[in-house]
């Protein structure tokens, strides 16, 4: 699963009533902007201390924010150019590959654009 895979469904689980459901919803509506996102920026839009951003990336095994980001700016970049024959073949796939829910969500992130 991808982290905008897992951004999507803790933002459905939590919303933005919780801290980690307001960050994976900011993130989601700002993958254009996450390969020069600064973790100053993002405190500054959304108010949430950098004690709460930090637990998030760590829940997430990011070693930092920019990783984070880094992550989900290379994710996005491969979604948004349909490059599907670009993406490792390593990664650890369920059961099937459900090539549907990838295509609706690369055109969920183009159309939000």
């Amino acid at each position: 699963m991808y982290i905008i895979d897992k951004l999507q469904k803790l933002y459905e689980i939590e919303g933005i009533s919780q801290i980690d459901g307001e960050l994976a919803y900011y993130l989601l509506t700002h993958l254009k902007e996450m390969k020069s996102m600064t973790l100053q920026k993002c405190i500054q839009d959304t108010g949430i201390s950098k004690a709460s951003i930090h637990r998030f990336y760590s829940k997430a095994k990011f070693p930092s924010f920019k990783d984070l980001t880094k992550e989900i700016y290379r994710e996005y970049h491969l979604l948004e150019n349909k490059n599907f024959e670009m993406l490792p073949t390593n990664l650890p796939f369920e059961n099937t590959l459900d090539v549907s829910h990838i295509q609706s969500l690369a055109k969920h992130m183009i159309n939000a654009s």
